[in-house]
C-alpha cells in the first residue's frame, strides 16, 4: 500500500519504531530458521507452499493445477513446473477425473505426507519457540 501525502496518518512513537524493529527481528529469525529447515530437506519454499496448499485443499474438494496457481499467486505454467519437480521427487501425483478427462487432480504422494509432516513439525516447533516475544509484542502495540 503506497503512501501518499494524502494518507491520514496517525502520529509515531520511539515505542512505535521500537515494536516494528522487534516484530521485523522475530520473523526475519522465523525465516532464518525456515530457510534452513527448508534447505535440510532438501524442498524449496515454492515447494513448501505447494505441499501445504495441495495439503489443505484437498481435505475439501479436489486441488486442480489452475487452483493451485491461484492460491500460490503464480502463472498456470509456473505452477505446472513446480509440480513437475515435485511429480519428479515423489511428493505429489496427479489423478485423472473420474467425471471429465481433461480434468487432472493434485494429491501428496505418501511421502508428500511424511516430507510435509516433518516441515510442519520444524516450523510449528520454531513458532513456538518465538510466540512469547510476538505475544509480548502485541501486547505492547495494543
Amino acid at each position: 500500500m503506497p503512501v501518499s501525502s494524502q494518507d491520514k496518518l496517525r502520529p509515531v512513537s520511539e515505542d512505535d519504531y521500537r515494536l516494528l524493529t522487534a516484530w521485523g527481528d522475530s520473523l526475519g529469525g522465523f525465516m532464518t530458521a525456515s530457510k534452513a529447515i527448508l534447505k535440510q530437506a532438501r524442498v524449496t519454499p515454492a515447494e513448501y507452499q505447494a505441499l501445504l496448499s495441495i495439503r489443505l485443499r484437498t481435505r475439501q474438494e479436489p486441488m486442480t493445477m489452475g487452483a493451485l496457481a491461484l492460491h500460490l499467486h503464480i502463472r498456470h505454467n509456473s505452477a505446472v513446473t513446480l509440480v513437475n519437480r515435485m511429480t519428479l521427487h515423489a511428493l505429489v501425483r496427479r489423478v485423472p477425473s473420474n467425471k471429465d478427462s481433461r480434468m487432472v487432480y493434485l494429491r501428496l504422494t505418501a511421502k508428500g505426507e511424511s516430507v510435509l509432516r516433518k516441515l510442519v513439525s520444524a516450523h510449528r516447533h520454531e513458532l513456538d519457540r518465538i510466540a512469547p516475544t510476538l505475544r509480548k509484542i502485541l501486547a505492547q502495540g495494543e
